[in-house]
């Protein structure tokens, strides 16, 4: 279980770098303040945000994670989750993969509109091939090295 907002400000004051599971960047307490290092390298002031809205939602979470050399790839890492922490970005329109398979390999959700002739939600296989339904394996499913794709 991860830390939320609360327990994430504390863990910055000591010194740590925090983040989400699917962040490259991440957040540090620099002179009194949320910095927010992100994915292009760049250091901005919480309260200088361009995107309060995702911001907000980003600190309602309580996923925040110790970020560090293995985790956050602007410090050199790879951003890795579980299988559920990855759907749900796959369910806000993210993709995702494992990192033994082929670059072009990702799985995708589909959302029915009135048009579809599907009626719930399902994930497919997306690749240099085309669209396939995904049939996962027990394997995938409770791997630990799933990475999130745009």
């Amino acid at each position: 279980m991860g830390m939320n907002f609360r327990e994430a400000l504390n863990a910055m004051r000591k010194g740590y770098k925090v983040k989400l599971p699917n962040w490259a960047g991440y957040w540090a307490w620099e002179n009194d303040e949320i910095i927010m290092h992100t994915k292009e390298g760049t250091a901005i002031r919480l309260l200088d945000t361009q995107r309060p809205k995702y911001t907000f939602d980003n600190m309602a979470s309580d996923e925040f994670m110790i970020a560090d050399t293995e985790n956050t790839p602007i410090l050199g890492g790879k951003a890795r989750m579980s299988f559920g922490d990855a759907l749900k970005l796959v369910k806000r329109g993210m993709g995702m993969r494992l990192p033994n398979w082929k670059p072009d390999v990702v799985i995708r959700a589909q959302f029915p509109d009135e048009n579809s002739k599907m009626t719930a939600p399902y994930l497919y296989v997306e690749s240099r091939f085309g669209r396939v339904p995904w049939k996962e394996t027990m394997i995938e499913l409770f791997s630990e090295e799933w990475e999130v794709v745009d």
